[in-house]
């Protein structure tokens, strides 16, 4: 008797139970991309001991992902799918949480197409290629590259959907694109390629730089190098507004209209492709006054079976003269008298009558 004791007290502390947020860096990618899920224990009590999973959709159920048992997990490459993640944390007795789950989608690879304004044009063209995205996911990124001859492919230009090329020389050039989206969202544009050739060169010509007023000028072109379907428009050097387009004039050659005495000045303007127009110099054109023709007859009364004898005389005008003189015909009016052509013409002997000639 006597022999009592009692122990000493003893404190349970009972927390509530942890709990565990986990956040995936991205819920959508590209096919061959990998996510990083991170978590977040607030709560509980001890230590934390990790076990991620996944969910089977064969077992339909949560299996643990061997080795998987940090507070953050990699997952490994992913293929085209849905795939569900969560995170079990267990830390002293009791104290056990399951957060809930983070969703990943893996979509197929974007595909980028690129198209150049101009795949064959002269020199000093600037080309603007512009891209064309489908399928994929998240923002995209934009890498434009040139091959160069020496040191292979390199960045070039900004990060934008088109890329302007600077102005180029006579030569070859090779483009593309690589495209970057969110985790495996990757790919390479076809390659475009940009010939540069020489500007075209075109020569105008008029059949004759000087007619008499009343007639029209004829102007002919020529147009070599270059490279496309040649387009052509003539113009005029008006007096006041300068230099005019001749309304519906867009053929290789051009017939003016009607002139009156005075100089006219023409030129002709061609496109190809990109950066492929040039200009000509200018044909002058000069009208002159009508040229003036007098005939003189050595005698206006002559005998029966005497010949008449006429000369010619012409000033001004333009050009190589030529003659064919003629009669008069009651009947008839005015005919040529064959092979007279020369600038003085003598008659047949003349019967009785009246004649006239021009």
């Amino acid at each position: 008797e006597g022999c009592d004791a009692e122990s000493l007290p003893i404190t349970i502390t009972v927390s509530e139970d942890p709990t565990v947020v986990i956040n995936a860096d991205d819920q959508t990618i590209c096919d061959g991309g990998s996510v990083s899920i991170t978590s977040s224990v607030s709560g509980g009590a001890g230590s934390e001991e990790y076990q991620w999973q996944e969910f089977d959709i064969n077992l339909n159920d949560w299996v643990d992902i061997t080795g998987a048992t940090d507070a953050s997990f990699n997952s490994p490459t992913l293929t085209t799918g849905t795939y569900r993640y969560r995170l079990n944390v267990t830390q002293d007795a009791g104290c056990e949480v399951t957060s809930t789950q983070v969703v990943i989608t893996v979509v197929d690879d974007p595909e980028v197409s690129i198209i150049a304004d101009g795949t064959n044009v002269c020199e000093d063209a600037i080309v603007t290629i512009t891209s064309d995205i489908q399928g994929g996911t998240g923002t995209p990124s934009f890498a434009w590259q040139y091959n160069d001859p020496v040191n292979g492919w390199e960045n070039v230009g900004a990060n934008t959907s088109t890329f302007s090329t600077p102005s180029l020389a006579i030569g070859t050039y090779e483009y593309r694109l690589i495209l970057n989206q969110d985790a495996g969202c990757i790919d390479t544009s076809d390659v475009v390629t940009i010939n540069v050739v020489a500007d075209p060169v075109v020569t105008v010509a008029a059949e004759d730089a000087e007619i008499c007023a009343g007639g029209t000028a004829t102007i002919n072109s020529s147009v070599t190098g270059g490279t496309g379907t040649t387009s052509y428009q003539w113009e005029f050097n008006d007096v006041v507004n300068g230099w005019q387009d001749v309304l519906g004039a867009d053929q290789p050659s051009l017939v003016t209209p009607v002139l009156l005495p005075g100089t006219y000045q023409y030129r002709l303007t061609i496109e190809q492709n990109l950066a492929c127009d040039v200009i000509s110099e200018e044909v002058t054109i000069t009208v002159l006054p009508d040229p003036v023709v007098t005939i003189t007859a050595e005698a206006l009364q002559i005998c029966e079976s005497g010949s008449a004898s006429f000369t010619s005389e012409v000033t001004g005008g333009s050009g190589l003269t030529t003659y064919q003189w003629q009669i008069f015909s009651a009947i008839n009016g005015w005919q040529d008298l064959l092979g007279s052509t020369a600038d003085s013409y003598t008659s047949p002997p003349l019967p009785t009558g009246t004649y006239r000639y021009r």
